[in-house]
């Protein structure tokens, strides 16, 4: 007996030139056999062992976007425009991008609240990570005493300096949002940034 069944949903896993994509998804299309699969709108005969199961014919799936819609919602009960609370990624000029208007949350885009802001001698400036990132993950950190303002590092949870760096609001996620903060940090000693 397959290990799927008609109507299921699978994501390719491995490559070989057989037209599929990796990582994409597919529905199984006819009874499959033990070792080979029927993939709707592409035949059959593909390695079952190329695909693992996303979801069984029948169940039903959650929108991909239902907690950030459940967030919007909220917005929507403190303000009538809560779009401009929210921002959604421009894969042309591959930034996030304000919303203009009411969005449907389509689901081949992705969306974030705007990042909250901390105001710093008159510049608005990207609120710092307030909570441990994940080992490994890039960050940057603000070093306005330092000839270089901002230095990159990689998150390691077992140096407690990483932790000590959070802890006085110095950790950012971009190189951007670190510049900005050392910018507005500057402007206390030398009237400009």
């Amino acid at each position: 007996m397959s290990k799927f069944k008609v109507g299921d949903v699978v994501r390719r896993i491995n490559f070989n030139n057989t037209g599929l994509k990796v990582g994409h998804l597919y529905t199984i299309a006819e009874d499959p056999t033990l070792s080979s699969v029927h993939i709707r709108g592409h035949g059959g005969g593909f390695d079952a062992c190329n695909f693992e199961l996303v979801r069984r014919a029948g169940e039903s799936k959650p929108h991909p976007h239902a907690e950030l819609m459940a967030q919007y919602a909220q917005d929507a009960k403190e303000t009538d425009k809560p779009w401009e609370r929210w921002e959604r990624f421009s894969e042309m000029f591959c930034k996030w991008v304000p919303l203009k208007e009411p969005t449907s949350f389509d689901t081949d885009v992705k969306y974030r609240r705007k990042p909250q802001t901390i105001n710093i001698n008159g510049y608005e400036v990207p609120e710092p990570a307030g909570n441990t990132l994940p080992s490994g993950y890039a960050y940057w950190i603000v070093t306005p005493s330092l000839e270089i303002p901002v230095i990159r590092e990689v998150w390691d949870n077992e140096l407690e300096i990483h932790s000590i760096r959070l802890k006085r609001g110095l950790v950012h996620t971009t190189r951007e949002a670190a510049e900005l903060h050392a910018k507005a940090l500057l402007s206390f000693t030398n009237g400009k940034g």
